[in-house]
């Protein structure tokens, strides 16, 4: 899933006080991992680990993953 948009969008996680406002891709990243991790922890199959860890990394090499990472985190 992912956001088609040259908009940022503010993004808010009140879980952990997160308040961002971010490019659609890096929202997109962040909703995906958020999804992955609540999907994971309920799930037996591999693969959502496995896809959870590659889009990790992926966000980790992303412009703006100091603000993926506050929205997860």
């Amino acid at each position: 899933m992912g956001l088609n948009s040259d908009k940022e969008f503010h993004v808010v996680n009140p879980m952990n006080y997160c308040d961002e406002t971010m490019s659609a891709e890096a929202a997109s990243i962040g909703a995906n991992i958020y999804a992955l991790s609540a999907v994971g922890f309920d799930s037996q199959e591999p693969k959502i680990g496995t896809l959870y860890y590659a889009l990790y990394d992926f966000a980790a090499e992303h412009a703006e993953a100091r603000k993926i990472f506050r929205f997860i985190d």
